[in-house]
């Protein structure tokens, strides 16, 4: 028993200063000596949890049923540190307590599987039951409302007060972060970009210290991404792809980040540079880099990456990631789109259309309707394609759809349907105007149902609509002096009662658009003298001499040109017993001693006789040679020896 009670003291002070590693190796002494306590198997795997090491505490659970029983909280934590979100679930299940700990595990498990609204649920009950106002409950709390957000473009019945809330508990780059998300989703892009400016700021003064360079880097290229979608999404692609080229350059960010700033970039490149949009998105067939992203992300980027495969013409890698795809998305129309549109590059417009038609039975996709228009149209089906647009109602009165059906229906010589849609749309956008809805709208139904009642001879409904433009928007100048101009030949009184809300020379806009007061005086003009037009002849002089000078060096170059193109070519000649189907000699400009097939006479070459007849052995032969050119030097030496004499 001393010896016992030496080893629970050692630790006790272990475990107070935090020494897990020994820790762990007195643990195993004490279990070792079979004392069937419950205490050294519990410290063993705190002393493993705090070190990190998941999966021996879940190997010691294994082989101990006793820690299954009273560790489940501890135990699913384990399974949720390693990414086995199913198994925690099951552990927490058994739990009938409720408490905070077990609560926010709950629900961070359920964020994990993208089931959003349970986890709000969850974090709004922590929130109100247990009064808990700590940042991270409400941090928490407006991730679950951004994503479900992002994910299903609805927003909760319950409303997050974040302004009050930072008001009165502070701010941190986190609570930041989320709020511009949520901002992103409603699309305030520009009070997003606020909020991310200052949670990048409050990123820098809070790690600073705390943590290194590299650390801090990547926790700020994450806000940097955030910036660049906010930016591409406000049409400045400029500063979006410079700040997604600065965190691909530096390899600061994580794999998922840069992963989604390579989707994004290949995106704002469009067709251009496939090859290096290509091999940035390769790592999405990379499971462990796709578990870092949400699934409405891989979902885009998976789409996006098949969409590319097609513009490369790589159809087989396509369609192994469209079979993926759909197994991961049963429920997405996406991958439906990317297997029309693979048959579609192979120009089966119909096998196509079968396809999205199918599709089209299980959901009311907006984006599968608007693909089947475009095939009508490619397929000549104008009416059909008139009808599938007006089964859309999200857009079905906005004034490009509108104008696209009126386009379809007078091509097919429907003038009074095609009539009825305009004026469908201008009912309802009126309608609107009492709400204050979309006035913009309004202005363009008005402005293409005036247009449609002038193509069709039909000035009075013009005016009708011009008059409504203008009763709109007063200060609209371009409608006002159409309907004068229009009005002047049917009904003058209306003519000359517009006219006179034109502005005359006593106000001139400015390239602003600000009108600017001249305070002209008639009278004042005509007293005024001539102006003196003699400097302004001499220039229309010049002019005309430069004119003149212009014009003759044109006819004379076009005479030369002229007298050129009568010159004719001489005919070729050709030699006699000319074959075209025989290749000319390469070599035939050559003299004969430069062709390859000239062999040189040799002067001393020794004539042998004809057969049977005796020659000469070649030993004399080589002896005879050597003779004659010593006795020809020898000849030489003598009189060179004269010379000198």
């Amino acid at each position: 028993m001393s010896e016992n009670h030496e080893l629970y003291r050692k630790l006790n002070s272990q475990i107070n200063e935090e020494n897990f590693k020994e820790a762990i190796k007195t643990c195993n002494k004490l279990i070792s000596k079979k004392t069937n306590e419950f205490e050294p198997l519990q410290c063993k795997f705190l002393c493993n949890l705090h070190l990190s090491k998941f999966q021996e505490c879940i190997n010691l659970s294994n082989n101990n049923s006793i820690i299954k029983e009273k560790m489940i909280f501890e135990l699913a934590y384990c399974f949720y540190r390693l990414n086995k979100n199913e198994q925690a679930i099951k552990l927490l299940s058994k739990v009938n307590e409720e408490s905070i700990d077990i609560l926010h595990l709950r629900a961070q498990l359920l964020y994990r599987q993208e089931k959003y609204l349970e986890a709000f649920e969850i974090y709004q009950k922590i929130w109100k039951e247990y009064e808990d106002d700590s940042f991270e409950i409400f941090t928490n709390l407006t991730a679950c409302f951004a994503s479900y957000f992002l994910s299903s473009g609805k927003v909760f019945d319950y409303e997050l007060d974040t302004e009050s809330f930072i008001e009165k508990h502070g701010e941190s780059y986190e609570l930041l972060y989320n709020c511009a998300c949520i901002a992103a989703g409603k699309k305030t892009y520009s009070k997003a970009v606020e909020y991310l400016e200052l949670s990048k700021t409050k990123c820098i003064e809070t790690l600073k210290e705390d943590v290194s360079e590299l650390e801090l880097n990547t926790e700020l290229a994450e806000i940097d991404v955030q910036i660049g979608y906010v930016q591409q999404q406000l049409g400045n692609h400029q500063v979006a792809t410079e700040i997604y080229e600065k965190i691909l350059h530096e390899k600061i960010a994580g794999k998922g980040i840069s992963l989604v700033a390579s989707n994004n970039l290949a995106q704002l490149h469009g067709t251009k540079d496939l090859f290096s949009s290509y091999n940035k998105t390769k790592s999405i067939s990379n499971r462990d880099i796709r578990n870092l992203l949400l699934g409405k992300q891989r979902e885009i980027i998976g789409f996006n990456r098949c969409l590319l495969l097609l513009l490369m013409n790589k159809k087989k890698e396509c369609i192994s990631l469209f079979t993926n795809l759909k197994e991961e998305f049963p429920n997405s129309d996406l991958p439906e789109l990317i297997y029309a549109g693979i048959k579609f590059h192979e120009k089966k417009i119909p096998e196509a259309k079968d396809i999205l038609e199918k599709a089209l039975k299980n959901s009311d996709s907006m984006t599968i309707k608007l693909s089947l228009v475009h095939l009508d149209i490619l397929q000549g089906n104008l009416l059909q394609a008139s009808k599938r647009l007006s089964t859309i109602p999200e857009i079905l009165q906005t004034p490009a759809v509108v104008s696209l059906r009126v386009m379809l229906l007078e091509d097919a010589n429907h003038i009074e349907e095609a009539h009825q849609v305009i004026q469908n749309a201008a009912d309802y956008w009126i309608k609107k105007k009492k709400k204050n809805q979309n006035q913009h709208y309004l202005k363009e139904i008005l402005t293409l149902l005036a247009n449609f009642n002038l193509d069709q001879d039909k000035p009075k409904n013009a005016i009708d609509a011009l008059e409504k433009l203008v009763n709109l928007d007063p200060q609209d100048f371009d409608s006002l002096s159409r309907l004068v101009l229009i009005s002047s030949k049917f009904d003058v009184e209306k003519s000359e009662k517009y006219a006179k809300k034109i502005i005359g020379l006593d106000f001139i806009t400015e390239s602003s658009g600000k009108k600017k007061s001249t305070n002209l005086n008639v009278d004042e003009l005509e007293k005024l003298p001539p102006p003196d037009l003699s400097e302004f002849k001499k220039k229309i002089k010049k002019t005309k001499v430069n004119k003149s000078k212009v014009t003759d060096e044109k006819n004379s170059t076009s005479k030369n040109t002229q007298k050129k193109r009568k010159k004719k070519k001489r005919s070729k000649r050709l030699p006699k017993n000319f074959n075209p189907k025989i290749k000319p000699d390469p070599e035939r400009w050559l003299p004969k001693w430069q062709r390859k097939a000239y062999r040189k006479y040799n002067k001393n070459r020794e004539f042998r006789g004809t057969q049977g007849t005796v020659t000469s052995s070649p030993s004399n032969t080589r002896n005879t040679q050597t003779t004659t050119k010593k006795t020809n030097t020898n000849n030489r030496l003598r009189s060179n020896k004269r010379k000198k004499k």
